[in-house]
């Protein structure tokens, strides 16, 4: 056992003195009996020694007292075994002595205190001025104070010390140490002695200090272990709980643990233990975190309770605040949502409104907020292409219209806004009532009248607006082909093109690449006539025609060069005359069968390309079989094969006055060659004979042509008169081959 000297007792001398024989002063019960057997041997000898009477009534009045005290004044029920701290009052006047406090066991929660004997072992009679109790509680209960206090009885006919006792000498009482602590004490207990609660969530334990309770509980407060997420939210128990008073304690965690072992005890009252369990909330999500949408229309979200929930989410339920026209559509949350699993929500909203923040939450789970905007209804957006427009008046051109396909609605009666003063019309369109998102039509513009640009718009009854800029220009002139180059016969000098295209009525120039023609001929709306300048060269030429409305875009085609020696030539239709280049620069001829006579007289004059003077002369016996003359005329380099077709042949004459007649030419035979393969061989009714306007009269040239078949290519013309042919042509006259200029 262990001592705490921290309380006194005090004596002070009794008055008035008392007198009479000193106390002995003993320590125990022993030396009380060995007085008492002293006296008896005392008195013993003097009865044998026949002492006075007076003296041995002294004796044996001492015997008595002493077998009194050891029977009676000295508690002989308080035993050293029970009485483990015996003290005593040494000092006649007065003294404060220290009450130990001596605890069973001497560690931890007592079970015992032992009652303290104080003695008064002076001659003079002391008084109990004052009993002083401990500083506090923790003096008697320095490991805490029980939740059963100690209440160690008194030993039996033990006198109790209190204020104003007075002691005799040789007299004693007992200091009752455990009522002295127990009134410092108090007890208290704790309800519910365990609990259960969510983790954010509280709960509520009622402290109460027993009734009985000599003291009020100081201070009571939680006791939480180290480490623990438990915590006091607030209090209700102040510095003092008075008997039978209760207060309490709301708590709360911040994460899950337990069961964990809590104490809720005062500074001077006992330790209750509460167990405590913070279980996990059922966390929940939300996505979208916000949500918007249009007016009328709805938005879900989806809430999912985190997989690592040990409970399912309770009545998950959005909170809508007082005011806000956002109501639930529909849920398919219910009474739970299991760990892992997920439900939506959907809302929706007559008005324009917003961020609102909505309370996602359950009667078991955090809270979640989720802001809800709902936006008016946009127009439903459409695109037209393309965003300009041209078309040459009188024609037509169209846009398409389209429904953006994120719009949320379809496209209501879609029209063309043509502004006041304009001629632009809508000639048709294909849009209808109603065109769906992605959907597609078309609008097509036309007028008679040239402007521009000028904006038009497009929209719908509930779409945004698209622009067009619409312009409209004059019939611009088009050139589709071209002719090779003509002549004609009333001035035969001259060489023009025929160009045919659209809009060429008001055609005031042509130009052939860079160079403009010297004059133009307006034929017809489809149709000019195109000079061509003097020293024209062929080859490749971008033409264009300009006229009132514009220029036309260039018609690039390639012309034949035209030769030194060109003549034109041509029959009874203005489209037949053409310009011819003299061909050939050297000849060969021979004879088949038997004809001495027979031959080409002056043969190299077809290529000295004077035509006017200049020609080879077939000699051939009338009569004869099987006998024919033949000259090839054959030109510098091959002439290439050409897709569009051209006329080539000879200028042939007889020694008549007026020539050649077509019922002559057709005994003549042409044909072409490339090299000694036979290229083209015309019938006798594919040729033609073409006059020549620029000779001079009397002269009876003409030239003799077929048309070359299209894709051949050929280096010389093959003339052959044959003797069953002569009595109809008196004296052949060949002056020259000729290939037409032509175009590509």
């Amino acid at each position: 056992m262990s001592a705490v000297h921290a309380q006194t007792i005090t004596t002070v001398p009794a008055s008035p003195e008392q007198t009479g024989i000193a106390a002995v002063p003993v320590d125990g019960i022993w030396m009380l009996v060995a007085l008492m057997l002293a006296l008896a041997f005392m008195g013993v000898w003097l009865i044998r020694r026949d002492t006075a009477p007076r003296a041995l009534k002294t004796v044996l009045g001492l015997m008595v007292a002493a077998g009194l005290v050891t029977v009676g004044g000295y508690n002989p029920s308080v035993s050293a075994q029970q009485l483990l701290s015996l003290l005593s009052f040494t000092q006649s006047g007065g003294e404060t002595l220290n009450v130990p406090i001596l605890r069973t066991p001497s560690t931890g929660l007592p079970v015992d205190f032992t009652p303290v004997q104080f003695t008064n072992t002076t001659q003079t009679k002391l008084k109990i001025s004052s009993i002083t109790p401990p500083a506090s509680a923790a003096v008697c209960f320095p490991a805490g104070v029980p939740a059963s206090l100690p209440s160690t009885p008194l030993p039996s006919g033990a006198t109790p010390c209190t204020g104003n006792l007075e002691l005799a000498h040789g007299t004693s009482c007992v200091v009752n140490v455990a009522s002295m602590c127990a009134q410092l004490a108090s007890t208290i207990s704790v309800s519910p002695s365990q609990a259960t609660f969510n983790v954010h969530g509280t709960t509520t334990l009622t402290v109460t200090t027993n009734a009985n309770s000599p003291q009020a509980a100081l201070h009571p407060a939680l006791l939480v272990p180290s480490g623990s997420h438990i915590s006091v939210l607030s209090s209700t128990c102040g510095p003092s709980l008075a008997p039978g008073a209760s207060c309490s304690l709301t708590l709360t965690a911040s994460a899950a643990e337990g069961p964990t072992t809590l104490t809720v005890a005062g500074s001077n009252s006992n330790a209750a233990q509460v167990v405590l369990t913070a279980q996990a909330l059922p966390t929940i999500s939300v996505s979208p975190s916000a949500l918007t949408f249009m007016q009328t229309q709805t938005g879900s979200v989806t809430v999912t309770v985190d997989s690592a929930a040990t409970v399912s989410a309770e009545n998950v339920v959005p909170v809508i605040p007082l005011g806000s026209q956002l109501a639930v559509q529909s849920s398919t949350c219910g009474a739970s949502v299991a760990p892992g699993a997920s439900c939506v929500i959907t809302f929706t909203n007559p008005s324009i409104e917003g961020p609102t923040n909505v309370q996602m939450a359950g009667s078991n789970t955090n809270s979640v907020t989720l802001a809800v905007t709902t936006q008016a209804i946009p127009p439903t957006v459409i695109n037209v292409s393309p965003s300009s427009l041209n078309f040459v008046m009188n024609q037509s051109a169209s846009v398409t219209v389209t429904v953006d396909p994120a719009a949320p609605m379809s496209a209501q009666n879609i029209a063309a806004i043509v502004p006041l003063g304009s001629n632009i019309s809508v000639q048709s369109m294909t849009c209808g009532a109603s065109l769906a998102p992605g959907a597609s039509c078309s609008i097509t513009f036309t007028s008679s009248v040239m402007e521009g640009p000028t904006s038009v718009n497009v929209a719908g009854s509930n779409t945004s607006v698209a622009s067009v800029a619409v312009t409209v220009t004059p019939d611009m002139p088009t050139l589709t082909s071209t002719t090779r180059a003509m002549c004609n016969s009333t001035d035969a000098g001259a060489r023009f093109i025929k160009l045919t295209g659209t809009q060429l009525a008001t055609a005031s120039s042509v130009m052939l690449g860079a160079v403009p023609s010297p004059s133009i001929t307006i034929v017809s709306d489809t149709e000019i006539l195109a000079a061509l300048p003097s020293g024209w060269s062929g080859g490749a030429q971008a033409i264009t025609v300009t006229t009132n409305a514009g220029t036309s875009a260039p018609l690039t085609k390639t012309f034949d060069a035209p030769a030194v020696a060109q003549f034109c030539a041509g029959d009874t239709t203005p489209e037949s005359f053409g310009v011819f280049n003299i061909f050939g620069t050297s000849q060969t001829n021979s004879v088949t069968g038997l004809c001495l006579l027979c031959g080409v007289v002056n043969p190299n004059n077809p290529i000295s390309h004077n035509i006017t003077t200049d020609y080879s002369q077939f000699a051939i016996t009338v009569g004869l079989l099987g006998v024919s003359v033949q000259q090839a005329l054959i030109g510098p380099a091959p002439v290439p094969a050409s897709p569009n077709v051209r006329r080539a042949g000879v200028i042939v004459s007889d020694d008549t006055s007026d020539g050649l007649t077509a019922q002559d030419a057709v005994l003549i035979d042409l044909s072409l060659y490339d090299g000694s393969d036979l290229a083209a061989s015309p019938t006798a009714s594919q040729l033609t004979l073409l006059s020549m306007p620029e000779l001079t009269s009397g002269q009876t040239q003409k030239m003799l042509v077929f048309d070359v078949p299209a894709n051949v290519a050929f280096d010389r013309i093959l003339v052959t008169l044959t003797s069953i042919n002569v009595g109809g042509i008196q004296g052949l006259r060949v002056y020259g081959a000729v290939i037409e200029q032509g175009v590509n």
